[in-house]
């Protein structure tokens, strides 16, 4: 059982009270509890200590930051998934079209050196150099899908979601990674 659930000697009214206090957050006031819920505030009161509001407000909080961030890591993580995953698209398409070119750029070359020399107005260098280059522009190529490969699933980022309560701070925050769960 956590402590914001009502409790074996918690009677319905005093309950629907507690729950009233526990949702209204940093504005928690038993005078407003009092007047939403229409009781006499004495009566608010003596519930509030009897059945340790202020303590399970401040656990009912800390689960609540505690879900908060748990949500926020998870859009977090979703929207790192999905920008790795547009990147990994975004390389791997200019990985295909260097390596178009680098085909392209060799084809050109071998047509080349099919033709005389009288014929033409290259030299061997031209060729040759043509041929480097496709060669190297076909090896990064190749060196930037494997990397693209590599990295698509090292995404990860981190999130900090500090826990307030009424009138004070909570020491511990709740810190979530990629890694944390």
């Amino acid at each position: 059982m956590q402590e914001w659930e009502q409790q074996p000697d918690e009677g319905a009214s005093a309950f629907a009270a507690a729950q009233t206090y526990f949702a209204m957050g940093r504005q928690r006031s038993q005078r407003r509890v009092a007047e939403q819920c229409q009781h006499s505030l004495s009566i608010v009161q003596r519930w509030a200590k009897r059945h340790r509001w202020m303590e399970r407000a401040r656990a009912y909080d800390t689960y609540c930051g505690q879900q908060r961030a748990a949500k926020l890591r998870q859009q977090h993580e979703v929207a790192a998934q999905e920008t790795a995953r547009k990147w990994q698209e975004r390389m791997a398409d200019e990985c295909e079209a260097e390596w178009q070119t680098a085909h392209a750029l060799t084809s050109k070359a071998n047509e080349m050196l099919a033709r005389p020399l009288e014929e033409a107005r290259w030299t061997w260098r031209d060729a040759v150099a043509m041929l480097r280059e496709a060669a190297r522009m076909a090896h990064e190529a190749a060196e930037a899908a494997t990397e693209a490969a590599a990295v698509a699933a090292e995404q990860s980022g981190e999130l900090t979601v500090r826990v307030e309560y009424v009138g004070e701070t909570l020491d511990e925050e709740h810190t979530a990674t990629g890694a944390d769960t």
